[in-house]
């Protein structure tokens, strides 16, 4: 990994590359929670508002949910858990360049989180991921954390899904 200033119209990092460098940008960088945004997308992590459910809670402006940041992944890297408006590699709402907005499934959510739309995006709302960015990092490396140990329910009735999990001894 190569950290750097190499233009300052950016703030970016690739998803890790398989071979060779990956390169980030701290171009326009103003702390360290947009330093950490960039860091979890090389240790594999997508926009959360790019999953393959994201439609189920957002929607976009015509012409803004295809760009590069909010494509809709098509195959599941949920790790199956549930959405989440708090991760850090999250966008916010409103931004007139993401043109992004709740769904009513998507407030149903959100208040579940006990979040606000301005806490969109704001990890733990002190700089760092929020808990469930940090279960991911733990479900995409079974070395970390144990190996796992958790079973997951998802079941989905009409548009919305529901999400159970439950921690389990390993045995």
């Amino acid at each position: 990994v190569v950290v750097g200033r190499f233009h300052p119209g950016y703030c970016s990092a690739p998803r890790a590359a398989a071979k060779g460098f990956t390169f980030v940008n701290l171009g326009w960088c103003k702390d360290v929670s947009h330093i950490l945004h960039e860091l979890l997308h090389i240790i594999g992590m997508d926009h959360e508002q790019q999953r393959f459910d994201r439609d189920t809670y957002v929607r976009f402006s015509p012409g803004t949910g295809n760009d590069g940041n909010n494509a809709r992944v098509t195959t599941d890297r949920t790790f199956g858990l549930p959405y989440d408006f708090r991760s850090r590699v999250h966008y916010g709402l409103g931004s007139t360049t993401r043109g992004m907005s709740l769904t009513d499934a998507g407030r149903r959510r959100l208040a579940a989180q006990g979040a606000t739309e301005r806490d969109v995006g704001g990890g733990d709302g002190k700089g760092g991921m929020s808990e469930l960015d940090a279960e991911r990092i733990i479900r995409m490396d079974p070395r970390i954390g144990g190996g796992g140990g958790r079973e997951v329910t998802v079941a989905q009735s009409g548009a919305e899904f529901s999400w159970a999990m439950a921690s389990a001894t390993p045995g």
